[in-house]
């Protein structure tokens, strides 16, 4: 009992000389157990949750079968009970460099979830409240980015340099104008307005296209936009790479099923879609484009994170959103939204899944969406 007592009053003259440097941000990546959490500027533990986010200059206590996997300055840590330890041990700042895998890819995505949280777009942002909930912890201070809250952060990838970046010019006032990339893909997606609540929820004027985009499997696709005021009947036009239109159609609804012909939509091709309201003051949409992609295509993005050393050590929460990134890395990001939502459906009050799966939409643009899928509902 006294050598216990001892060696936690050890840790807390640890933790109050590393007090004076600088702390980290350490994210909970994943927790198995009632995990508690001391930071070095209060007398008392808390419970932490996955999601949370401590300073590297706190004490993590682990009872027996409990686990949690911990994220900090680009590097992954698997911690096990039953112990009583400072973060600054599991995280020194003497490690080397993180290798270059997909934990490193994986690493920057999380980061842009919790900075989006952390440097919100508007004081109103749904996640916003998250930095003082209970069992979030108190590291959100120490998160130092350039970052505006866009779902971006360290993220650097723009484009895979293949010519996607942008989109040809149709015309001249037919709507089709040249556009750049605003994900993390090669060329899929134009630069929406964000935080505006133009054109959703059946306010104001302006529609915005959702899915499909960038790469999608052959068969019958699903195509959504968002809903403006009134109630105007929609025109959905489909063009391939030459500009000719091989689909043009009317609905009443914000979303049109669609089960190409094999012949007007061939595999590597590309196509663009819009929607236009009917009537004399028409309203065109931006434009997506997609590309109709492979299966074996699809797998090898899912395998980049498969073969990560983090995917082998993971539960399986941390796996689907390790695929989710892959995916979305991929430019499959319907198939990512998928995983995205499937998972947050069957884990709904995990802070992590509610963050990534916000900052995805954040992304693309759409943040009426990214509030949608924090919230759930």
């Amino acid at each position: 009992m006294i050598k216990s007592a001892v060696f936690i009053l050890a840790l807390f003259c640890s933790a109050i000389f590393l007090a004076a440097q600088e702390a980290y941000p350490v994210i909970v990546i994943a927790s198995d157990g009632k995990i508690t959490y001391q930071s070095s500027d209060t007398s008392e533990a808390q419970k932490i949750a996955t999601g949370a986010v401590l300073k590297s200059n706190g004490i993590l206590t682990l009872n027996k079968k409990e686990s949690a996997t911990l994220f900090c300055n680009g590097q992954f840590r698997q911690v096990e009970g039953d112990q009583t330890t400072g973060l600054s041990t599991i995280f020194p700042e003497t490690d080397g460099l993180v290798r270059l895998n997909f934990d490193g890819t994986f690493g920057e995505y999380v980061s842009a979830a919790i900075s989006m949280a952390a440097n919100p777009e508007n004081p109103q942002d749904a996640w916003t409240a998250l930095k003082t909930t209970k069992g979030t912890g108190d590291g959100w201070s120490a998160i130092k980015t350039k970052g505006t809250g866009d779902g971006f952060a360290s993220i650097k990838t723009k484009g895979t340099g293949d010519g996607w970046s942008t989109t040809k010019t149709k015309g001249t006032g037919d709507g089709w104008t040249t556009t750049k990339t605003k994900g993390t893909g090669d060329g899929f997606g134009t630069v929406r307005t964000k935080g505006t609540g133009d054109g959703w929820g059946g306010k104001g004027a302006k529609i915005h296209p959702i899915l499909p985009y960038g790469k999608v499997l052959p068969g019958k696709r699903t195509f959504q936009w968002s809903k403006p005021e009134g109630n105007p009947q929609f025109k959905l036009e489909i063009r391939n790479s030459e500009g000719a239109v091989i689909v043009d159609t009317l609905t009443q609804d914000t979303f049109l099923v669609i089960e190409p012909d094999t012949a007007a939509f061939k595999p590597g091709d590309r196509y663009e879609w819009m929607v236009t309201t009917a009537g004399d003051t028409a309203t065109t949409s931006d434009a997506l484009f997609f590309e109709i992609g492979e299966a074996a295509t699809e797998q090898r993005a899912l395998q980049s994170a498969q073969k990560a050393p983090l995917y082998q050590q993971s539960t399986e929460e941390v796996r689907i959103l390790l695929q989710a990134v892959a995916l979305e890395q991929g430019d499959w990001y319907e198939e990512a939204s998928k995983l995205y939502q499937t998972l947050q459906q069957s884990e709904s009050k995990n802070n992590l899944i509610r963050l990534m799966h916000a900052a995805f939409w954040m992304r693309q643009g759409l943040k009426p969406l990214a509030e949608k899928a924090f919230s759930g509902k």
